[in-house]
Order: C-alpha cells, then sequence, then structure tokens
C-alpha cells in the first residue's frame, strides 16, 4: 500500500532522527528534540485524525507554533531538566544558533 511504502522511505529518516515514527520525523524536522519527539509526533497524528495529508513540514511546524507551554510540559519526559518553556526556546533557538556559528567560521580560501 501507499502507506507502508512511505514508512519504508522514511527508514533512514527514523534512523538518522533516533525516533520510530514518520511524525515524530517530522517533529524532529522542526527542530524538536528527541525526547519530546516521539509524544508529539503521536499528538500531532492524534489531531491531524490520521490524514496523510499531515506530512508536511509546514503542517507541522504550525503545529508547534499552536502548542502551549503546557503541551510542551505534557511532552517533555518527567526527569527533564527543562521545563516546557525550556524545550519550547531550545528547538526555535537550535537554527538561529547554527546559523550564527556557521558565521564564524572561517572557510579555508581555495585557488578556485
Amino acid at each position: 500500500s501507499e502507506a507502508e511504502k512511505r514508512r519504508i522511505n522514511t527508514l533512514p529518516a527514523m534512523i538518522y532522527h533516533g525516533v520510530s515514527s514518520e511524525d515524530a520525523v517530522l517533529m524532529r524536522m522542526n527542530s524538536v528534540p528527541r525526547s519530546a519527539a516521539e509524544r508529539l509526533g503521536a499528538l500531532y497524528r492524534t489531531l491531524s485524525e490520521n490524514d496523510d495529508s499531515r506530512y508536511s513540514v509546514g503542517k507541522a511546524r504550525s503545529f508547534l507554533k499552536e502548542l502551549s507551554s503546557r503541551d510542551w510540559d505534557r511532552a517533555k519526559p518527567a526527569d527533564a531538566v527543562l521545563n516546557g518553556v525550556g524545550y519550547r526556546k531550545s528547538g526555535k533557538s537550535f537554527p538561529a544558533r547554527a546559523k550564527e556559528a556557521l558565521r564564524r567560521v572561517r572557510l579555508p580560501r581555495t585557488g578556485l
């Protein structure tokens, strides 16, 4: 079936991101910490009513933007050092921190 083909094609991304579902991959692609990606992915799947059109990074991003701090608190592990607000901020700030780090890296000049 199409769903089985999609799942097989998503397997390398699941391995790379260290998660076990397609929905969790979408969460990881939106910088959600691995420790919260499975729970938020399950919530995303439930709220999307298993609609196959949910397999969109943009739709997952919109879902994440609408989550409350309480939702993030429920998604984080019980023994997490950060609270829900911290988890939310860590996912948002990573791309900005990575871009800043890349700006500071000086690449060697080549003769090309």
